[in-house]
Order: structure tokens, then C-alpha cells, then sequence
């Protein structure tokens, strides 16, 4: 039955998922572009190590990890924040679609 459901939800939300696969794909393609420009730029290092250890833990980031580091700079740019907020999104918004769906089919 379980498995019902989650095929029914699949089925459902499919252009959804896909639209969000493209939407995810095409952020890490331009974040991982977008390292080039940051690669042996010391001044990002100094700016970080100078940051309170509070704030670099609200994002994520490793003091550990160099930000000019391709580890060190997904982590600072996708991984820490962004990412896990725009999971957060995606799952705010299909519950908030299965049930309003549900409503307006009258199901």
C-alpha cells in the first residue's frame, strides 16, 4: 500500500520533480562555473578566518576547509545553506500541493 501511494505521488508531481531536478542542476552547474573566479583569491581565506565561529556555523563552513579549496567552496556556497534551504522549500511546497490538491479535486 505504501508503495501505492508513493507511485501515485511520483506520477502526480512528476513535472514538478523534473522542473526541480533542472532548477538543482543548473544552480550546481553555475556554482561549480562560477569556481574559477574564486580559486587562488587568498583575500576570501583571511575574510573567513576573521568571521565569528557562530556565524561560519550558521552556514556550514569548516574553518578546517579552505574556501578557495573546491571541498571548502561547494561547502560554502551549496552545501552549508542554500541546498538544505531549498530542500526545506521543496518540501513546504508539496505538502502544502497534496493537501490543496486534494482539496480542490474534492478527493
Amino acid at each position: 500500500m505504501p508503495t501505492e501511494i508513493f507511485r501515485e505521488s511520483l506520477r502526480t508531481y512528476r513535472r514538478a520533480a523534473v522542473g526541480w531536478m533542472i532548477g538543482l542542476a543548473a544552480f550546481l552547474t553555475l556554482n561549480v562555473a562560477t569556481y574559477p573566479a574564486v580559486k587562488g583569491q587568498t583575500e576570501y581565506d583571511k575574510l573567513f578566518q576573521d568571521m565569528p565561529d557562530a556565524l561560519l556555523a550558521a552556514f556550514g563552513i569548516d574553518r578546517s576547509l579552505s574556501v578557495t579549496s573546491p571541498p571548502g567552496y561547494l561547502v560554502s556556497q551549496v552545501f552549508g545553506f542554500i541546498l538544505p534551504l531549498l530542500f526545506v522549500v521543496l518540501a513546504v511546497a508539496l505538502a502544502s500541493r497534496s493537501i490543496a490538491g486534494e482539496e480542490e479535486q474534492g478527493t
